[in-house]
């Protein structure tokens, strides 16, 4: 990783504990890491959580989350108002790409038995309420 990535990384981090930090203690929300939000999908369904992370839209497709150290870990699609959208992505066409990073505040749905879909996967679903700390990244580079 590039040193002006890694500084960009660390920034985006560290702003994204402060938020969180805010979130939790403002309304008591259970602070939960990603990672662990996805590897243990049926302790936290249906619960309010705030979880650090980031997000991208995915063409007409709609939008997802991810795990900000680690694209690899699993997508978690988003479902959430049109305002609560354009806090987190601002204001965009269908087909235009836009990454963030943010505390996600919101409630967990685990649908194991859903089937597969193309490109987002229906298990895993994030309904989003609001956004804290909101940080607009830069899109990665293409050939």
């Amino acid at each position: 990783m590039s040193p002006v990535r890694c500084r960009a990384v660390a920034c985006c981090a560290l702003a994204l504990l402060a938020a969180v930090g805010a979130a939790s203690a403002s309304e008591d929300l259970p602070s939960v890491a990603y990672r662990r939000m996805v590897g243990n999908p049926g302790e936290y369904a249906g619960r309010r959580l705030a979880v650090p992370a980031c997000a991208a839209t995915a063409a007409h497709h709609g939008a997802y989350l991810y795990d900000c150290r680690d694209a690899d870990v699993q997508l978690v699609t988003l479902s959430g108002s049109r305002e609560v959208e354009q806090a987190l992505f601002g204001e965009r066409r269908v087909f235009e790409q836009r990454r963030a990073s943010a505390v996600m505040v919101g409630v967990l749905e685990w649908r194991p038995d859903a089937p597969m879909a193309c490109c987002l996967d229906p298990r895993y679903v994030f309904h989003l309420e609001r956004v804290e700390g909101v940080s607009a990244l830069p899109l990665p580079a293409t050939d």
